[in-house]
């Protein structure tokens, strides 16, 4: 973000900070030393950190774009529509209980210890012993969820395959919000790698030996349980000052946090998973499900790849907030001008070329994706919008913006898409979720430019 504010007090408030960090977090293991800068950059040290860190996980979750998306199409052909739609159903099931569970800790840690680095240990310890405990609840939800809505089957025993799956994430995705808090995404982001290239090549070597729906999700599941126990190890080796700990203030306090946010990471979830699950309910075929999935996990791979370099931007967010930062507040319409920028353009290029691409790739069996690629991406451009005015408000404790935005565009996708669904056919189900994705972007967006605003006014 462009610095305006050049007053002593300003230069004052930036230095102190950055003599803080230096004091708080002391030298980093080698594993974790920063690539090395230049330029003027030396002299930012939050943009600096935010494109260090940020463009590793964004380079990380760029490869896993490219990769997961050559393996969706290894996947969607010798799988066919219904196998691929068993595939899609699971992980978004298993997805759905992660993000009900997860009480937003990933972005609590960010705040967290980004605000403060002396907190770490007492955050690392408790966090983690919340996410082992909302994970078995999750477990329990998600096997309670396979047997009542599911008969015996292909479909039931998938959703058990990926339990499994849901333990490993959980850990994986909590032990990657500690990395990034503490700026130093290095090491964690080379397991990451290996394993998500591993995942791409044993599911494909399996496809290719005549392997079914089960044996790929069992693969899926083995390497987030091997990536979760390869990223405790490694989080050993972070400068976290003290015992790693559970501390039951901080636990007060997450859970009060976490309830909140929760309830927005839980609509979410919702936004993300509800598409499919509803859709394999409210059609009963797997075959339109696991086409209008492909669609939808096009939008939400570049939601992924966006997500990435904003995370890493949650530390610094958070230092600029607590120290009054003037240019904090244009972090918001910043995101949603290069969201909207590159969404537009986008999906229409999708549009024009998604039909004859997809025909090529995949064969006519998928017809209907090829119409749902431009669509998915103006989804993925409502997704990423209002991400920067939405990390803005938990950074500012103002998270009943996001509980509303978020609750009220989950319940405008569920009620919305039947009729949708009946009306348009299968691309019904895309419009619908775009149409809550849509309303959840509009309502965050006018909440933060208010606090903007209001913000001003009182400057």
């Amino acid at each position: 973000m462009p610095c305006h504010d050049t007053s002593p007090g300003a230069a004052c408030r930036l230095a102190s900070a950055a003599d803080r960090r230096r004091v708080e977090v002391g030298p980093d293991p080698a594993a974790f030393a920063p690539a090395p800068g230049g330029g003027n950059l030396s002299t930012r040290p939050g943009i600096r950190s935010i494109l260090q860190n940020g463009s590793l996980l964004a380079g990380r979750t760029a490869f896993e774009f490219a990769a997961r998306l050559v393996y969706l199409v290894l996947l969607a052909r010798y799988l066919g529509p219904d196998a691929y739609g068993a595939w899609s159903y699971a992980l978004a099931a298993y997805g759905l209980a992660l993000g009900i569970a997860s009480l937003g800790l990933e972005t609590l840690v960010a705040s967290h210890i980004g605000g403060s680095r002396h907190r770490g240990a007492a955050v690392i310890g408790t966090t983690a012993a919340l996410r082992l405990g909302l994970s078995v609840l999750a477990v329990a939800g998600l096997a309670v969820f396979a047997v009542a809505a599911e008969g015996p089957g292909e479909v039931r025993t998938a959703l058990f395959v990926a339990i499994p799956a849901l333990l490993g994430r959980g850990i994986a995705v909590l032990a990657q919000s500690y990395f990034v808090a503490y700026e130093a995404v290095s090491a964690q982001i080379r397991v990451s790698f290996v394993l998500r290239l591993a995942e791409v090549v044993a599911g494909t070597a399996f496809l290719l030996l005549g392997s079914g729906v089960l044996g790929v999700i069992a693969i899926h599941a083995a390497s987030w349980v091997l990536e979760a126990l390869l990223s405790v190890r490694l989080v050993r080796r972070l400068p976290v000052e003290g015992a790693v700990r559970v501390d039951r203030e901080m636990m007060t306090r997450l859970l009060k946090e976490g309830a909140q946010l929760g309830l927005a990471t839980a609509c979410v979830a919702w936004l993300l998973s509800g598409p499919v699950i509803q859709l394999r309910h409210v059609s009963g075929d797997l075959a339109v499900t696991g086409q209008v999935a492909l669609g939808l996990q096009v939008a939400a791979i570049l939601m992924a790849t966006a997500q990435a370099l904003m995370f890493a931007a949650l530390p610094v967010l958070s230092r600029a907030v607590a120290e009054g930062d003037a240019r904090a507040v244009r972090y918001g319409p910043y995101v949603a001008l290069i969201a909207i920028g590159l969404a537009v353009p986008g999906g229409l290029i999708g549009m024009a070329i998604g039909p004859p691409v997809i025909g090529f790739l995949i064969g006519e069996a998928y017809a209907v994706v090829g119409g749902l690629i431009g669509p998915a991406i103006f989804l993925a451009g409502a997704m990423v919008a209002p991400m920067g005015y939405a990390q803005a408000a938990i950074v500012a404790g103002r998270i009943w913006p996001l509980i509303v935005a978020s609750a009220l565009g989950a319940g405008a996708m569920s009620a919305l898409l039947p009729l949708a669904l009946h009306a348009f056919g299968p691309v019904g189900a895309v419009i619908a979720a775009g149409l809550g994705w849509g309303l959840r972007a509009a309502l965050l967006i006018g909440a933060g430019v208010a606090f903007g605003l209001a913000a001003r006014h009182e400057i």
